[in-house]
């Protein structure tokens, strides 16, 4: 091998002169190594400078799994192995052969003493090394950009299994829900058509009408609160009219609503207001939220003897209403239920309400938390961050 010809090949002797390079020549020592020598590891200190004169030569790296990576390849005429030389570091990377490979190295030694008396060499280093990290800079560029192009496309391909997944899991709860409006809606339509034989026959007194028509009216508007239910449920988001409403206002308009059905299983509803002050809500949607929670109450609390406290209280710039009856209790291994769809414990519930519930409550930024213990009562609790103002 003519040492000197391929010396004078290599970009960071350039610049050296026919007696600088014989002198180098003289300084390299020709090796061999079979494929899949390892050279040198990572982690150990560097000794010699190497060029390939034949074969290929690559260096690795191990990722933080322990899996090794290609970092570099080196071919006939590349310089490898200077880098932990010049900065005085371990090596950085592990060099193997891929294939037979003959290599000139040079000691460290040797190497150093040319970097002090040829500053032409120091040049050419410097414009190898500025070549090496520019070709690295740019084929990192390249990697970063197919890897993007790849985790859009993956990114792309979730979206489209997820909107797939959540059109299916709509259908199979739109399913759910039109089986459940048959069987919800079956009830109160005999009832309808009950009265309204009952009506037709005329033999009725004036107290049986009354109690007929009032029977109607109920009845109807127990399939007007299911509609509004499923539809809700079916449409999924919910926008809020909001308005600025009195802690007050809103219990008045609970005690209004309540007062007939807690007269007749003669309980007694109690509202607390801890202190005065208005908050910016959709109040038709909260009410509809605390009527939900005390009707539940109001089931679950025996006759003549149950009470439903409803206590109002702001901190904080965080709105909360308590709702507290001492009825029968949700039992543990149930809790975690309560909120999903089609859930319930009630007769001719549509096990829609407390989801809905926690859905107003979630479209208001806020959270909905439950207490309840077996034969002592439950405890439903909204809290809702909105601006609020003492009045």
């Amino acid at each position: 091998m003519d040492k000197k010809n391929l010396i004078e090949n290599v970009p960071c002797f350039y610049e050296l002169d026919s007696e600088a390079l014989d002198i180098l020549a003289g300084k390299v020592y020709e090796t061999s190594f079979e494929t899949g020598t390892i050279i040198f590891n990572e982690g150990e200190d560097a000794d010699r400078l190497y060029i390939v004169s034949d074969g290929v030569v690559e260096i690795l790296k191990n990722d933080k799994d322990g899996n090794e990576v290609v970092v570099g390849v080196h071919t006939k005429g590349n310089v490898f192995g200077e880098m932990a030389i010049l900065d005085n570091l371990p090596r950085s990377g592990t060099a193997r052969t891929r294939t037979p490979v003959k290599v000139l190295y040079l000691e460290r030694e040797d190497f150093l003493k040319i970097l002090d008396t040829n500053p032409s060499v120091n040049r050419c280093m410097m414009k190898s090394l500025s070549g090496i990290i520019r070709t690295f800079n740019e084929v990192h560029i390249k990697e970063n950009a197919e890897y993007n192009k790849r985790l859009k496309t993956v990114l792309e391909e979730l979206k489209k299994m997820q909107k797939e997944a959540l059109y299916k899991e709509r259908l199979y709860l739109m399913g759910q829900s039109a089986s459940q409006i048959l069987h919800d809606i079956r009830n109160p339509l005999s009832v309808l058509k009950t009265q309204a034989l009952l009506l037709g026959t005329g033999r009725l007194s004036s107290s049986e009408k009354k109690k007929a028509c009032e029977n109607i009216i109920s009845t109807v508007s127990r399939m007007e609160n299911l509609t509004t239910e499923f539809m809700d449920f079916i449409r999924g988001d919910i926008k809020l009219d909001y308005t600025v409403v009195g802690a007050r206002q809103l219990g008045e308009s609970l005690s209004d609503y309540l007062a007939d059905k807690f007269a007749k299983k003669n309980v007694r509803l109690e509202i607390e207001y801890k202190n005065e002050f208005s908050a910016i809500v959709d109040e038709g949607r909260i009410l509809r939220c605390l009527i939900n929670l005390i009707e539940n109450a109001l089931k679950a609390v025996d006759r003549d003897r149950g009470i439903v406290s409803v206590v109002f209280d702001c901190k904080n710039e965080v709105f909360s209403i308590e709702i507290t009856d001492n009825g029968c209790g949700i039992p543990e291994e149930k809790l975690s239920r309560i909120f999903q769809p089609f859930f319930s414990e009630s007769e001719g519930g549509t096990g829609l309400g407390l989801q809905i519930v926690q859905s107003i409550v979630k479209a208001h930024n806020g959270e909905i938390l439950v207490k309840s213990v077996p034969g002592k009562g439950t405890t439903f609790t909204m809290m809702i961050p909105c601006f609020t103002f003492g009045v």
